[in-house]
């Protein structure tokens, strides 16, 4: 078949070969955004949490004489059954309070499965043997793995303590005058109590996240743009009711208008950081603030450190769930306002609330009994309770 296409000029190569050049340079900026992108895999948390691990590893692996890109098989499973008998370190024992001696307990099975995400991460990216797949491990890591699981158990740590109402209110009495520092922390405390937020999701907040709601009754509409459950961003909006009269000063509403008014804030972040002198900063707030904020009103309102150190920023979304509960509130309502997806995570909350509560069969056997008085006065129970968190006792063989 003829054509009239006529054919090409050493003129039309160069061109080729220029726009080859510049499409060569316009893929490599594409493949460098790629590669940005794929920052956003995971939540930033989880790849602090990774990288920490991994360093962790790491300097095991040096101190042995290893490396730890080419650790053979046997010697990484050497490495997880030495970790899973590791005692908390002194880091650890500050996180969780002074109550706790150093080196009490094993290690929790979370960091366990916690290194061995880590590992497995780099070496799946690396498309080392034996890990090419997304679930891939080889079996001698798998088997090693497994036996450590059923060595130390499942179950979780014990939770933080909840917050109950009065209790959070004896801590925000605590926080008085119209300072900035202190007008900032009590809307802090409030906001995630009543919004029953993660820490992360509260210090994240802004401006643009609350608006007033349409029943025109003093609420407000207030925005989760991401949260642990939903790290694609979809959001999803909570109310936040105004207290009556004998709550004002416990009340979220007037505490985060308070503190807004004061610190003249009209965009951006709800809750920053103080510079020099105390300037309230554009710096948005550290998640870790909460916490402090929690301990630190515990302390001023008179509770003991075995108290203080069973407590934190998680503490007032587990005391809303629980307060919500005994005051009546339905699974469904309460899973509405804290976003919970999964009602099993819920359920535990709740359970936990419900133990020792009306339906306890135990108040029907004591009937119209009464208990020894003296068991009541909270002084006594702490006597009973040990300071050492609970832990997971290890079944070993009778003799």
């Amino acid at each position: 078949m003829v054509t009239d296409t006529p054919a090409p000029t050493s003129r039309d190569a160069l061109a080729v070969v220029a726009a080859h050049g510049a499409l060569s340079t316009a893929l490599q900026q594409d493949r460098a955004r790629a590669e940005e992108d794929r920052q956003h895999l995971r939540a930033q948390a989880t790849k602090g949490a990774y990288d920490t691990a991994w360093r962790a590893f790491a300097a095991w692996c040096a101190s042995r004489g290893l490396i730890a890109d080419r650790i053979e098989d046997d010697d990484l499973a050497a490495y997880l059954s030495w970790l899973s008998e590791q005692k908390p370190t002194p880091v650890n024992q500050r996180r969780l309070g002074t109550q706790r001696p150093v080196g009490f307990g094993p290690m929790s099975w979370s960091t366990v499965v916690q290194a061995y995400s880590a590992i497995a991460m780099v070496y799946r990216g690396s498309r080392r043997p034996g890990w090419e797949g997304p679930s891939s491990c080889p079996p001698r890591v798998w088997e090693q793995y497994q036996a450590i699981r059923r060595k130390l158990g499942v179950a979780a740590k014990a939770p933080k303590h909840a917050l109950l109402l009065e209790r959070l209110r004896q801590m925000v009495l605590t926080l008085k005058g119209d300072d900035l520092p202190v007008l900032r922390d009590r809307s802090l405390l409030l906001a995630g109590y009543f919004l029953a937020n993660r820490s992360e999701e509260t210090v994240d907040l802004d401006v643009e996240d609350v608006e007033r709601s349409p029943l025109g009754d003093g609420s407000l509409n207030v925005i989760i743009r991401r949260a642990k459950k939903d790290q694609e961003g979809k959001g999803f909006t909570k109310g936040l009711v105004p207290a009556g009269t004998d709550g004002r000063e416990i009340c979220p509403v007037l505490a985060i208008t308070a503190w807004m008014k004061a610190a003249d804030i009209r965009s951006g972040p709800i809750f920053r950081s103080f510079g020099s002198h105390g300037r309230v900063l554009d710096r948005r707030l550290s998640s870790r603030h909460a916490t402090e904020v929690v301990k630190r009103s515990a302390r001023a309102a008179g509770f003991d450190e075995t108290f203080v150190a069973q407590i934190a920023s998680h503490s007032l979304r587990a005391g809303f769930i629980t307060q919500a509960t005994l005051n009546g509130a339905s699974l469904e309502e309460i899973a509405a306002h804290t976003g919970h997806k999964d009602l099993n995570t819920l359920r535990g909350y709740i359970r936990r609330a419900e133990a020792a509560g009306l339906s306890n069969p135990m108040r029907k056997v004591w009937g119209a009994q009464t208990v020894v008085g003296e068991i009541h006065d909270p002084e006594v129970l702490l006597a009973l309770i040990p300071d050492e968190p609970r832990q997971t006792r290890r079944r070993g063989r009778r003799s």
